[in-house]
């Protein structure tokens, strides 16, 4: 749904971000869709994964954010972000799987992997997996691996290559937005799994709050097994 969201996304004002998006997507029809059920499964859809209305503030977050970038390749990583946020099996599979075959220069994944990884999953960390028809799990599958494909994670069309894409302090000071807004001390931010879904180390995360401190954008301290970070509302959404 990236294409969707580049082309509502500009309209949206991020304390009524949601909102927005139902009367331009909806009412409005700027997406130019069909009927009034497809621009419902649009909108259904988009709300699901970037505009969830039981969390307002991460929505305003993600709407200042996505509307301050302006390099395509880092807006796709703020929404791989929210999506793995709000999306708990991307969530898994980005920390359980992505992060260790990122580590592999060149390395071919297939949907067929991917299906495999569903069943580990199921066996060992989400029941609820197992309980899936083999239908909805390719389904999973082949969107997985087309949503690291149009985040920069992947290249190719049958055969992707993953890839580990430069991840911009403008994104790590997102998802570090993320994380202390639902309540984790900034002592969690640096090893945090929101930023192992992005491929990134601790070592990674520090350079690059180091990097936004610099910037005057927050304040930033690390020493020994102690952190501060303090973010500042003009970024904030």
């Amino acid at each position: 749904m990236l294409q969707e969201l580049l082309a509502v996304a500009p309209c949206l004002h991020p304390d009524t971000a949601r909102d927005d998006a139902r009367r331009l997507i909806v009412d409005e029809n700027t997406l130019r869709r069909k009927s009034i059920s497809a621009r419902t499964w649009v909108f259904k859809k988009l709300g699901l994964r970037y505009y969830p209305q039981t969390a307002p503030q991460a929505t305003a977050r993600f709407v200042t954010a996505v509307q301050s970038q302006s390099d395509p390749a880092q807006l796709a990583l703020t929404a791989y972000v929210m999506i793995s946020w709000q999306d708990a099996l991307v969530y898994l599979l980005g920390s359980e799987w992505l992060v260790q075959k990122l580590r592999i220069p060149g390395y071919a994944v297939s949907t067929q992997e991917i299906l495999d990884e569903l069943e580990r999953l199921g066996r060992r960390r989400a029941p609820v997996i197992s309980a899936w028809s083999h239908t909805t799990k390719q389904s999973i599958a082949t969107h997985y691996l087309g949503l690291l494909r149009d985040c920069g994670f992947a290249t190719g069309s049958r055969r992707k290559e993953l890839r580990s894409p430069y991840v911009a302090p403008s994104v790590v000071l997102f998802g570090t937005q993320l994380i202390m807004g639902g309540g984790e001390p900034a002592a969690a931010v640096p090893e945090h799994a929101l930023f192992r879904v992005l491929g990134l180390t601790p070592a990674d995360v520090i350079d690059a709050l180091t990097e936004l401190r610099a910037e005057g954008r927050i304040v930033f301290a690390v020493q020994g097994n102690v952190t501060h970070i303090a973010l500042k509302e003009a970024h904030a959404g």
